[in-house]
């Protein structure tokens, strides 16, 4: 439901759904769809078709380690996560996913974008560690 209670509550997702996060224009909610690792869907606020984004686009470990922006998703993944993770980002326009950092350490559980999209903080080890902002990244 709308936050200032002037529409009825709708249900969104239709299979479950962990660390929602809307879009910047306010149409789209993507979300994790297991508590843990998992791709990462796409369905209208209103309601409507949920959407599996493209394949590999996923939440890894936790479902907020994913953060929308107005252009695209950010995301980590890793095969070894204990070491190292990259950041990758998918573009809605271009339909195309890229790698733009790896990290050596221990992958954090959050990460968030700016509204302008040119910076992006996320955590390094998970349950404590350094909040690391990246200016400019792309």
């Amino acid at each position: 439901m709308r936050a200032d209670g002037s529409a009825p509550a709708i249900q969104v997702t239709r299979n479950g759904g962990f660390g929602g996060i809307e879009s910047a224009d306010g149409h789209f909610l993507y979300y994790n769809s297991l508590v843990m690792s998992g791709p990462i869907y796409r369905v209208p606020v209103d309601g409507g078709e949920e959407v599996l984004l493209g394949n590999g686009i996923r939440s890894l470990r936790l479902p907020r380690n994913f953060a929308v922006g107005r252009d695209g998703i950010d995301f980590m993944s890793s095969d070894d996560p204990s070491r190292w993770f990259e950041i990758s980002v998918y573009s809605f326009a271009g339909r195309l996913t890229e790698v733009i950092a790896r990290i050596e350490g221990r992958l954090g559980n959050v990460m968030t974008i700016s509204p302008d999209g040119q910076s992006l903080l996320f955590t390094v080890e998970q349950h404590a560690g350094d909040l690391v902002m990246v200016e400019d990244f792309r």
